[in-house]
């Protein structure tokens, strides 16, 4: 058995279109603009909310063993 407790990796790669990067297979939970969205990505770069200008944004990945990055914010937290 393998206990996994290291928590994912998200990194911001372009606010137009949003484009992020993750470096396993993942949830996405992301609040943009206040809607919520659920999504299951590959690793690699992926692309939300394609046609919006993102205004706020938080985001978090979770793994299958339940792990969660720390949260990912624009415009970035005071």
């Amino acid at each position: 058995m393998v206990v996994d407790r290291t928590p994912p990796t998200i990194a911001l790669v372009s606010l137009k279109p949003l484009q992020l990067r993750v470096a396993e297979r993942v949830t996405v939970i992301a609040t943009v603009n206040g809607r919520v969205i659920r999504a299951s990505v590959r690793p690699g770069v992926f692309t939300l909310a394609k046609h919006e200008t993102i205004r706020t944004l938080s985001v978090v990945a979770r793994d299958a063993a339940g792990n969660e990055s720390l949260p990912l914010t624009y415009p970035k937290a005071k």
